[in-house]
């Protein structure tokens, strides 16, 4: 298991999130949030689920699949991707769900620690950071229908 120095690092170079953070911001986070683990296979979060609450991957990897379809996964996230934001953003309740591919560590940040015990500047940052991340999510897909559209 890494170091919690090694983890934080790795968090800050592998997650779009973190970027910008710096050395306390990061040890600030990890006061408020603890890694969780998932066993291979473990669900997540289902579809319908409540909404509260995003997660990131430390290490490992999820699926997100539709629960009528278990076997045909939407898309794999590994080591720095974030999921469940859009939801716990748009106060929506979850609209897949997902699981664990192997032992997987995650962070669980949820609208509690946004609400309450988050500094004001983690709390911005971890906004803005957020609002560019849906952004590109946006763009990317904006540019891939502008292209398949262009294709025909």
């Amino acid at each position: 298991m890494a170091t919690q120095k090694e983890m934080l690092d790795k968090l800050r170079a592998n997650c779009a999130l973190f970027r910008e953070f710096n050395d306390q911001d990061m040890v600030n986070l990890f006061r408020l949030v603890k890694p969780q683990i998932f066993k291979k296979g473990q669900v997540i979060f289902h579809k319908n689920d409540p909404a509260d609450s995003l997660y990131i991957v430390i290490s490992g990897a999820v699926e997100i699949f539709m629960p009528r379809e278990p076997d045909k996964v939407i898309v794999r996230l590994a080591d720095g991707h974030i999921f469940g934001e859009m939801g716990m953003l748009y106060g929506q309740t979850r609209n897949a769900s997902v699981r664990a591919v192997d032992d997987t560590q995650v962070f669980n940040i949820s609208e509690k620690i946004f609400d309450g015990n988050m500094s004001l500047g983690l709390l911005a940052k971890i906004y803005k950071n957020l609002a560019r991340i849906v952004s590109q999510r946006a763009n990317d897909i904006i540019r891939r229908e502008r292209d398949q559209f262009s294709s025909m």
